[in-house]
């Protein structure tokens, strides 16, 4: 396992890179758990392979990149991200872990995009007590409970196709969020749900979940739009 306290252990851990946001420090091709706290340096973890006992773990750190890695088959969940910001998560493939795909709690400037999250445990994406991050272009298929579930402010989900999950398709919680142009199909229970003030329901397809298409529990000053919904 690879733990690193601050950035004086991140100059040691690293494979190469100076920590600037034009040559940042690099960790490549690993196959062990990795536990980063206290970290502001520029990071990127890439193509390493976290699997068994061997998630990774963020916790109140900044500037970390997170790109085409794969995370499976882990005892708990693929990606746990806490108190941290400016993150960039692309590319990666996340399935078939005992927990969340990727749990976030209490982040804020986060990008989940371009991910292959699928049959996991727990739900896919899970943010809470989310600011400002943003969830674009993820195929969320085939978890056990939900496909992504946003609580918070200002979230952005858009451009995801969440699919054949066993719970609802899309929860978001909060003020002033967006679910976007999403492609929500075959959920077992409701394709969007949404609860909260100022929220903006807009453009997405939602069809053949087993539940309401889109269902307000409660709120005010919410949008619904130019969204397609049929056969739930």
């Amino acid at each position: 396992m690879i733990t690193i306290n601050g950035n004086a252990e991140l100059v040691k851990a690293a494979d190469r890179g100076s920590g600037t946001k034009n040559d940042p420090y690099v960790i490549d091709g690993r196959a062990e758990a990795m536990e980063i706290n206290d970290t502001d340096k520029h990071l990127v973890i890439r193509e390493c392979v976290f699997t068994g006992q061997n998630n990774l773990c963020v916790n109140r750190a900044s500037n970390i990149e997170i790109v085409e890695n794969a995370f499976s088959k882990n005892e708990t969940s693929g990606v746990v991200v806490m108190k941290s910001s400016g993150m960039r998560i692309i590319g990666n493939e996340v399935t078939e872990n005992e927990g969340f795909g990727f749990y976030f709690n209490e982040t804020n400037d986060i990008i989940v995009k371009g991910n292959e999250v699928r049959e996991n445990q727990y739900s896919g994406i899970y943010i809470l007590k989310g600011r400002e991050n943003l969830i674009e272009g993820n195929g969320v298929s085939e978890n056990k409970v939900r496909g992504i579930v946003a609580e918070g402010g200002g979230i952005i989900i858009e451009g995801n196709e969440v699919r054949e999950n066993k719970d609802h398709g899309i929860v978001a919680e909060g003020v002033g969020n967006l679910v976007k142009g999403n492609e929500v199909d075959e959920n077992e229970q409701r394709g969007i749900w949404l609860v909260g003030n100022e929220n903006e329901v807009k453009a997405n397809q939602v069809k053949k979940n087993g539940q309401d298409g889109i269902h307000i529990l409660r709120g005010n000053e919410n949008e619904v739009k130019e969204n397609e919904v049929k056969r739930n």
